[in-house]
C-alpha cells in the first residue's frame, strides 16, 4: 500500500560467506532476505550443527530445517556433501535429533552421497514410542505408516512422503 504508516520490512540483497563445520568455505551465494533496518539477528540453518544450535537456542525446528533445505537445494553438488557431514548437537531433544538424521540420511541417498556416520548414532532414533507428524490420528497415522521414506520409518518417524520438499 502506497503511503502506508505501517513498519515493513525491506528487502534486500546480501551475499552471504558460510562454511561447513570444518571450517572450509562455501562460495557465495546471494539471497534475497528480510530485514527491519539492520542485518542483526538474520541467520540462515546451513548444516545439522547450525540447525540443532539455533533450535537449542529457542528458534522452531522447523523453520531451522527449512533453512537447512533451502541452502541445500541452492547449493551444488559439491557443497551439499559439505552440509550433510557436520555433526549436530546431540543435546537435541529426541524427536528432533531423529528428525534431523533422517532428512540428512534421506538426502543423502536421494542425491547419491554416502550417509554420514553421524546418522546411525543410536541417540539418532526413537526408541520409546514413535512419532507421527501433524498429531496425526486414525486412517492418517496409517498412511503416514504407509508413505514416510524409509529413512524416516527407520528412526521410528512416521510422516508424509514430500516432508523435505521445498515450494
Amino acid at each position: 500500500m502506497r503511503g502506508s504508516s505501517r513498519n515493513v520490512s525491506m528487502l534486500r540483497r546480501a551475499s552471504l560467506s558460510v562454511t561447513t563445520g570444518f571450517g572450509a568455505p562455501l562460495s557465495p551465494r546471494t539471497v534475497v532476505l528480510m530485514y527491519n533496518g539492520s542485518m542483526d539477528g538474520i541467520r540462515l540453518s546451513t548444516n545439522a550443527y547450525t540447525v540443532s544450535r539455533e533450535t537449542l537456542e529457542g528458534r522452531d525446528f522447523y523453520l531451522c530445517l527449512g533453512d537447512f533445505l533451502d541452502a541445500f537445494y541452492r547449493a551444488d553438488i559439491i557443497e551439499r556433501e559439505a552440509l550433510l557431514v557436520t555433526p549436530p548437537d546431540f543435546s537435541l531433544p529426541d524427536v528432533e535429533l531423529a528428525y534431523l538424521a533422517s532428512a540428512v540420511h534421506k538426502l543423502s541417498n536421494t542425491f547419491g552421497y554416502k550417509p554420514p556416520k553421524w546418522v546411525f548414532d543410536e541417540r539418532c532414533y526413537l526408541r520409546e514410542r514413535p512419532f507421527f507428524g501433524c498429531e496425526a490420528k486414525g486412517k492418517l497415522r496409517m498412511l503416514f505408516m504407509y508413505k514416510s521414506p524409509a529413512e524416516f520409518k527407520h528412526r521410528n518417524l512416521f510422516v508424509d512422503e514430500n516432508v523435505l520438499a521445498r515450494v
